[in-house]
């Protein structure tokens, strides 16, 4: 059995109609005052004006914050961060999909490291930045409060924030245990409806962690278990809810797994390097992913042999003669399903930007936004400590069909 530590965990209030009691549980809390941080999409949709008629119904002033938008840089969150302070709000809430939650949490976590120093490059706070050992003594000094309305990205329930760079143009996990949230509220109701891709989007993406966390380094006897169920539930339920987008059920059993795929212990490793095609190409952060998962499974074929054969059964391929092809088998798979929603393969998503870039070029241009990311240093056989196979990496992803 592999040693794991279980550490503090945000609390979860999960279930259709928890939204609703968003004010009685910042009250119990201790909150008075509370910043929502969330953007315009989710304000369209009368989600904003639900938390906040929670919020009157239990007495908590409030005021909201809606230009959060995809990928957030740090320079918002620490514009973010002086309202925070200057308003003086106890309870930050981050309400919607990654990015505003991602935000909510950076504001929390800046706090804290102000108190300790001044801030002159949050990207020295990453998970490998100079200043990362700062982050993780940092004390958020607010209640923090996440409501995924997406069944995906898991934001809700992790310590890190995926923000941008102003300065440098990529993407870094910004990060310490004051980002956790004190209670992720998770109510299945706000993904009701959801139209066809964001659905597609968002239940992609939390494949890619399942997945990535189950044949990852920081995989263990508790988080397996977790991974293993969620990817069956996804596998399930995500055709059922981009077929019937306003099936209760499946959008529950979406949310559930959504959520536990991050919060049950291991580290998307994939995820580096989908960050960085992001950063660079401005590919669909779940596209991006599902375009590196194959190659993470066949990365990992050997050091990962029982976790992949496991995959197998739940995909329903069969089994090689050896641990790599039973690997192949695996990665056919995930491109099968995701072929399925209409995603497309490397080439023809850039072909279809207008990108023209050739094999040796694309693998060059990821290999310092994918080391800069932590999530490089746990891949095995590990990548991180020669650029060249991060490129070897990388140059299969481009020629992959």
């Amino acid at each position: 059995m592999i040693d794991y530590d279980l550490l503090k965990m945000a609390g979860v209030a999960f279930g259709s109609g928890k939204g609703d009691l968003t004010g009685e549980k910042i009250k119990a809390l201790g909150g008075t005052r509370a910043l929502i941080v969330t953007d315009k999409g989710i304000v369209n949709l009368g989600i904003a004006a639900k938390v906040a008629a929670s919020l009157e119904r239990a007495g908590i002033t409030y005021e909201g914050f809606d230009d959060v938008m995809p990928e957030p840089t740090d320079a918002l969150c620490l514009e973010l961060a002086d309202r925070a302070a200057k308003l003086n709000f106890d309870t930050i809430i981050g309400l919607g999909g990654g990015s505003p939650i991602d935000a909510a949490k950076a504001v929390g976590l800046i706090a804290g490291i102000r108190e300790i120093e001044e801030i002159e490059d949050l990207h020295e706070y990453s998970g490998i930045g100079s200043r990362a050992a700062v982050a993780a003594k940092a004390r958020r000094n607010c209640i923090l409060i996440t409501i995924p309305t997406t069944a995906g990205t898991g934001a809700e329930t992790t310590q890190s924030s995926v923000l941008t760079s102003s300065r440098y143009g990529m993407k870094y996990s910004f990060m310490g245990p004051a980002s956790m949230a004190d209670l992720c509220i998770i109510d299945p109701l706000y993904t009701v409806g959801m139209p066809k891709m964001p659905t597609v989007h968002t239940g992609l993406d939390a494949l890619a962690h399942a997945t990535e966390n189950l044949v990852g380094i920081t995989n263990n006897d508790y988080s397996e278990i977790m991974m293993l169920e969620c990817i069956r539930r996804i596998l399930k339920y995500l055709p059922v809810c981009v077929e019937d987008p306003q099936n209760v059920e499946a959008r529950e059993q979406m949310a559930w797994a959504a959520h536990n795929a991050q919060a049950n212990g291991g580290v998307p490793n994939g995820h580096a390097i989908a960050h960085a095609i992001g950063s660079k190409y401005h590919i669909v952060h779940a596209h991006a992913c599902m375009l590196v998962l194959p190659m993470v499974i066949r990365h990992f074929a050997h050091t990962s042999a029982d976790q992949i054969a496991k995959l197998a059964d739940l995909f329903g391929c069969e089994k090689g003669a050896s641990e790599e092809e039973t690997a192949e088998n695996v990665a056919q798979a995930i491109k099968k399903f995701y072929k399925s929603f209409g995603y497309t393969n490397m080439k023809e998503t850039l072909a279809s930007k207008g990108v023209n870039v050739d094999e040796e070029t694309f693998a060059e241009s990821l290999v310092d936004f994918t080391l800069d990311d932590f999530k490089s240093h746990l891949w095995n056989p590990v990548i991180h400590d020669d650029p060249e196979k991060v490129k070897a990496v990388c140059r299969l992803i481009y020629t992959e069909e």
